[in-house]
Formats: C-alpha cells, structure tokens, sequence
C-alpha cells in the first residue's frame, strides 16, 4: 500500500480542523511570525540583525557598504560555527567542529543601471571542519543544518524580474529549493538539519535534492495576489550533482560537485509547487497571527523498486511527495511585537515502493523572550519522526539482515539562543537521536557494519552575521 495516500488524509485533517481557514484578515506576506529567532542558519540575511550597529565606526569602514548601498548593491557575510560532541551512541563518541562562511550578493539593478524591476542575487560557501553525523552518529537527520563536505561553494546565482505591480516574481538560474519551499519559520531556531530541508525529501530525491549545499539549475514563479495568499512554483534540475557510476565519479554528491559549478541540465526534472495562507497579521488583527502552507512535489525520473532486492535493478518511473505546515502564535507578550510563544507542524508522505522514507513527521515550540530582561533570546523544543517504508524494512528481512532491520529515526532537540549582541548569537544544544541509522546501518560505512545506537548529543553554535 502506498503511504502517500493515508499521509494526504493526516494532511486533510489537520487542515480543515484549522479555524484560519475562514478568516480573511489581510496581514504582511507569509512567513512573518511572532517569535522568528534573531539569527538562523536558514533564515534570509535581508531579516537578519547586522552586527554593524555594535561596531561603531568600524562597522563600515570608509563608508563603503553605505556608498554601494545607494548604487542599489548590498552584501553581507554570516559565520555559523558548530561544536557538537555525542556522549553515547552513533557508531563512536568524540566532538567534531564545523564552521560555515555564507557570503551574499544582492544587486537592484533598477538603482545600478537603470534597469527596472530586476534584482540579481549570488550565494556561496565556505564551509570547513568535519561533522558529527558524517563521522560519529550516521543518522539520517543530521545533526547541524550547516554540515557539509569541507569546500568552497556557489550556491544561488539567478536573475527575478518583478511583474504586475509587484505581484508577480519570475526568478531564473542556479536555484535551491530549500531557500522557499517546505518552511516553517518557527523551526528556522533549531540546529538540525531536518527543521529546514527535511529527511523525508534528502534521503529520497537524487543528491540530496536541490537543497544545502547543492543548488542546481532552474526557474521559480511567485504570484502573491494579496497580503495573504503566496503562490508558488518551480522547475529544477532533478539530479544536482548527477548520477554516481563507478569507476567515473565519486560516490558522495558533494564531492561529485565539488564547487557548486556543474550547472546540470539533462537530468529528469523535478517541480515543487506550494500555496501559502497568512492570516491574523495586521496590526488591527483580532486573532493572534500564523501561516499555513501546503504543498505538492513531483520528480519525473527513474526510482528504484525498493519491493525487489537492491541486487536486482528494476525502477518505477516518478516519484510524489505531498506536504503541509501550520506555524502559529499561541501566546503574544503584552506591549510587544515580537516576544511570545508559537508552535510549528509539519507533515509529509510519499510512496513506500520507491523511497527510503515514506512518512515524515516534526514540530514544536519556542518562545522569544521567555527570561525576564533577555526579549530577544529564544528558547525551544521540538521533535521529528521518520517512518522507514515497509517495503525497505521487508527486504532487509528477506535479505536476513535481522536484528539491523531498518524501521524509523526519531529526534528531540531542546535549545536556547542567548542573543550576545544585533546579529551576535550563542546557542547551546541538546539533541536525542532515536535509532539514527533507522536501527539499521542506514548509511554505508565499510567500517562500521554494526548498528547504530542512539546517540546524546550536546552542542554550541555560535553566529555572526554582518
């Protein structure tokens, strides 16, 4: 049976049982929220405090970004640094550090050269250092949203033009889809990876999916008719860094596409599409404010039969996956804008004879300003649930790998961003890996054919953003 269906009806009902669905407030666009952490490693730069305020002088040196500024350039650097260490569990315990330089370019060419309505934007990496689920826990969430295979990166490069009075955005070139697609702004706080780009969609699409760190080819169309509806979609490439064949590349994608530059075009195309509601943001509004979205994802490529053994090669053409959020404000701080409480859910599913994952499932809850004297600080838990497909789980029986029979990962993060300074952030971490290789060795490691406990992992990021 194919999980997809029964994760539409979880999906139906939720929605429907949600009373913003009668309301018609009129409000900012989606994904403003009451609690948006002050910095994220997910979160878009434009809405991030700078650090530049506490420098003083020395925070634009010869006035240079301010003079770009009115030439309609803008840039900016964040730095997220990662010291996770697992005290138990995984394939071995020990503490990895990563870091990751994000380096921005926003040019209005409108102000540059006259050129109205058209905006270019340009994104790479520098990423260093080792991660923890690569060589401690395997698991299948990942435990930093920044990890990655140490390189230096294009990300996004693409030209938008703006239509119909700033209705209509048309958004061509090297494309990710996690920078729009499948996010809860809620769960931009947390430090796992699944709580931007979910395990459900980068252990089922090829590469990983165009998301962090591969971008690939593509065009995006956004139709936001008023302040509360978004419309969106868009066409990728459906293999970032293209197929592994051995002998020729190298098994990881990331090191397939070491700089971000392949600029791939002949792979199967992949269209993610996604409707937005915001409701309850205005200042006059009455309820307190939230955002539902729902959204549909197809991949025209070839799949692996997962009910045969991986030996035998036999593929299904196409793949679906079909989602839907809610973020809601639950408690709004009196006096205040952006101090209170909300809570996020997010739900997925897709067919089980040609994926790893077949349900996946998270959500949670933070709360800006949740210490006295401390309003931008940000507190949070959260949890996720991976199911494994029943068709996985029943070749791994018939292939007797018993007791390494894969059957779900589940995570619990619990964090605290302690805000230093405007764009300064500090973030101890605590994360509980349930079953990171799905119970199974879920990722392939020669050197480790054992299972993969669960792992207690503690951990501090640290954030800058200019």
């Amino acid at each position: 049976m194919r999980t997809l269906a029964s994760s539409l009806l979880v999906l139906a009902g939720l929605l429907a049982s949600h009373p913003a669905l009668a309301q018609s407030d009129q409000g900012p666009a989606p994904d403003a929220n009451v609690q948006t952490p002050e910095t994220s490693g997910s979160q878009a730069p434009a809405t991030t405090p700078s650090i530049q305020s506490s420098l003083g002088t020395f925070g634009d040196p010869g006035s240079i970004r301010a003079t770009l500024d009115k030439k309609g350039i803008d840039y900016s650097f964040t730095y997220i640094a990662d010291l996770l260490g697992n005290t138990s569990g995984g394939v071995k315990q020990g503490a990895t550090y990563e870091g990751r330089l994000d380096m921005n370019l926003d040019v209005d060419l409108e102000k540059l050269v006259g050129f109205k309505n058209g905006a270019i934007h340009v994104e790479a990496f520098e990423i260093n250092g080792r991660g923890l689920t690569g060589n401690n826990t395997m698991d299948l969430f990942t435990t930093s949203g920044i990890e990655a295979y140490p390189s230096a990166k294009l990300y996004e490069a693409w030209y938008e033009h703006k239509l119909d009075d700033g209705k209509l955005f048309v958004r061509i070139g090297q494309l990710a889809a996690d920078t729009e697609f499948f996010i809860s702004q809620t769960a931009t706080l947390f430090v796992n990876s699944s709580y931007g780009f979910p395990a459900i969609l980068a252990n089922d699409l090829p590469s990983g999916g165009p998301a962090y760190p591969l971008a690939t080819p593509g065009a995006r169309v956004k139709y936001a008719p008023n302040d509360n509806w978004t419309f969106l979609a868009a066409i990728f490439n459906g293999d970032p860094a293209g197929p592994f064949v051995p002998g020729q590349n190298a098994f990881l994608p990331q090191v397939r596409d070491g700089s971000g530059t392949l600029f791939r075009l002949q792979d199967a195309p992949l269209i993610f599409t996604e409707a937005q509601y915001a409701y309850n943001q205005g200042k006059d509004a009455k309820g307190l404010p939230g955002t539902i979205k729902v959204g549909y994802v197809h991949h025209f490529g070839d799949f692996q039969d997962q009910t045969v053994p991986s030996s035998i090669y036999r593929v299904q053409r196409g793949d679906d996956f079909a989602y839907g959020i809610i973020d809601q404000t639950i408690y709004r701080k009196p006096g205040t804008d952006d101090q209170g409480a909300s809570v996020f859910v997010r739900v997925s599913g897709s067919p089980n004879d040609v994926n790893l994952i077949d349900f996946y499932a998270d959500a949670g809850v933070s709360y800006k300003g949740l210490i006295p004297g401390r309003p931008d600080d940000t507190a949070g838990i959260s949890g996720a649930y991976a199911h494994i497909s029943n068709d996985v789980s029943t070749q791994d029986i018939l292939a007797g790998n018993a007791p390494l029979i894969r059957d779900y990962s589940g995570l619990i993060e619990a964090t605290y961003q302690y805000v230093v300074a405007p764009g300064f952030s500090l973030q101890p971490d605590f994360q509980y890996l349930f079953h990171p290789g799905a119970h199974g060795v879920a990722i392939p490691n020669l050197a480790y054919n054992v299972p993969i406990h669960d792992a207690a992992v503690f951990g501090l990021r640290a954030t800058i953003h200019y």
